[in-house]
């Protein structure tokens, strides 16, 4: 039997499990924060400082998730996942900010 997964799906088969997660951020601070936090709930983490180098890892690595900043210098986060919704649109993504206000989340949404 064969079955076809969405990203919600998968979102949401992955609670309380251990997932392989991409880390995308240039601020190497959240990076280490993220990675430390979902590293001690015993989540497997990849990390990226920027949306290129993103990109080459997932052609190499398949991940569960990714959590990416918005606002990063070259591509942004909306531009990095613009991009994996046409190259793997059944991968969760969760865009992150540090901005205030919520123009950029509604855009991402």
């Amino acid at each position: 039997m064969n079955a076809v997964v969405t990203g919600k799906q998968r979102a949401g088969e992955l609670a309380g499990a251990h997932a392989r997660v991409l880390i995308v951020d240039d601020d190497p601070e959240m990076r280490d924060a993220l990675q430390l936090v979902l590293s001690a709930d015993g989540h497997v983490c990849d990390v990226a400082d920027n949306a290129v180098s993103a990109m080459a890892v997932v052609d190499r690595k398949t991940f569960d998730v990714v959590i990416s900043d918005i606002r990063m210098p070259g591509l942004s986060g909306l531009e990095l996942l613009d991009r994996f919704k046409g190259v793997h649109p059944d991968l969760p993504f969760i865009a992150i900010t540090g901005a205030g206000g919520t123009e950029q989340a509604v855009d991402a949404i």
